[in-house]
């Protein structure tokens, strides 16, 4: 009975640290968003990267670790419209924790 008790423990402690790993690891995955049209306006393929927000993540916090705080609040407008563009019918200043958002890639 100790043995099955110890085997489960262990079983779930392997599966609690792959769990963490695959998250650390898969969280910034660089992909390319692609829409060719939408309400009528053309756009281009844009490089994107997909983040996981975490609980006390906010749109700006996320945007201030990707392209820097300074880069952020000169070019704000901006970085809001890019992430509408990618999220459609996203609300940037109401995020969920734990849910995918794609950010654009600045160069």
């Amino acid at each position: 009975m100790s043995f099955l008790k110890n085997l489960c423990l262990y079983t779930c402690i392997i599966l609690l640290i792959l769990s963490l790993y695959n998250d650390l690891t898969k969280s910034f995955v660089h992909q390319t968003h692609t829409n060719t049209e939408e309400n009528g306006v053309q756009m281009n393929e844009t490089n994107v990267v997909q983040i996981k927000l975490s609980a006390g993540d906010t749109f700006i916090s996320v945007a201030e670790r990707l392209y820097g705080k300074e880069f952020v609040w000169k070019n704000v407008d901006k970085v809001i419209k890019d992430f509408a563009d990618v999220n459609p019918n996203i609300d940037p200043f109401h995020l969920d924790y734990n849910t995918y958002y794609y950010f654009p890639v600045y160069k």
